[in-house]
């Protein structure tokens, strides 16, 4: 059965001084109020090939009890960790990764799920990969909660992710990689300030002192269904300007990094009905990319009319699931 929740303060360091046998790997969900979901995530965990893993499911002050919830799945390796307040995802994240005893993080939302190999195809990379990788991600197949079909697969392809890369674009989610745990206790934990792109930042961090590489396969399965981060418009614009500000000396010498994030910002900004933030971000990323014609058609557009610009950006400009747009 799920072992009775436990409340646990410690810094992420200190669990690297942990003794005893560990598992290979520590799988952090971090749940509120999320029952269905969360068991359907713990369930992907304990289907996995690779069994040599335990369960840290972090529950930020739930109304429901989720160790009753888990308690059906009657195994030992699942451990209930609980916040008495709530805190936010990543702060569940950072108890999870703090009580950790495996030699991996993997960490899964718990609405997401992992298809039976993605653990073990990922310890494999490790073994095979040079000792200065610290992270492995996977390929994701996206899905309509709604509905349960695979709207795309996003596979990794060609070179790794590097530190440029993740300052043009996020990569892959949470659920997506399998980390070394001293990267943690290297860079830190995941930024609680952060309204979003949480992961990209912590990607972003590890990225700097350690090598990535990948499984090519599609391995996690994210499921859509509107309450995600990804899916609000206004935290969306709140976190993009966040990352803007904390990377701002990195980005000066990425300037086509820092044009796609200005633009991106900008499509958020006019399908909020912003016309005028999106027009000065439209006119900085021409001006740190004039090369690039798509920051001179977004303005165009916005200026040829500011209600047509904001229909046409939240049809055309993002990803839509099952008639719900994601902003990235």
């Amino acid at each position: 059965m799920a072992r009775t929740p436990v409340r646990i303060k410690r810094p992420i360091e200190a669990s690297l001084s942990n003794t005893g046998t560990a598992p290979a790997v520590s799988v952090v969900i971090p749940t509120r109020n999320r029952p269905r979901q969360v068991a359907r995530a713990v369930r992907s965990a304990l289907a996995q090939t690779l069994s040599d893993l335990e369960i840290l499911v972090v529950d930020d002050a739930s109304t429901d009890d989720v160790g009753a919830v888990l308690a059906p799945l009657a195994d030992p390796r699942v451990r209930v960790l609980r916040h008495d307040q709530r805190r936010g995802a990543c702060a569940a994240r950072n108890t999870g990764i703090a009580a950790a005893r495996g030699r991996f993080v993997a960490l899964l939302d718990d609405d997401d799920e992992w298809l039976p190999a993605k653990l073990a195809a990922q310890v494999e990379r490790f073994a095979a990969a040079a000792p200065e990788v610290g992270l492995v991600y996977c390929g994701v197949e996206v899905v309509s909660e709604a509905t349960g079909e695979v709207q795309r697969r996003s596979l990794p392809n060609g070179t790794p992710l590097a530190y440029a890369d993740l300052l043009r674009s996020t990569g892959f989610g949470a659920s997506a990689a399998l980390v070394r745990r001293e990267c943690f206790a290297a860079v830190g934990g995941f930024d609680e300030t952060l309204a979003g792109a949480q992961d990209r930042d912590m990607w972003l961090r590890i990225a700097k002192r350690h090598r990535l590489d990948y499984v090519p396969d599609a391995l996690v399965r994210w499921y859509i269904h509107g309450e995600q981060i990804t899916a609000d418009l206004g935290v969306k614009i709140t976190a993009r300007r966040q990352l803007l500000h904390k990377y701002a000396d990195d980005l000066r010498r990425h300037p086509a990094a820092l044009a796609r994030l200005l633009l991106s910002l900008g499509m958020m900004y006019g399908a909020a009905a912003r016309p005028a933030p999106a027009a000065w971000c439209f006119v900085r990323a021409i001006r740190r990319s004039p090369r690039d014609p798509v920051p001179y058609r977004h303005l165009a557009r916005l200026l040829s009319s500011r209600a047509g610009y904001r229909t046409w950006v939240r049809e055309a400009g993002f990803e839509n699931v099952g008639g719900i747009s994601l902003y990235y």
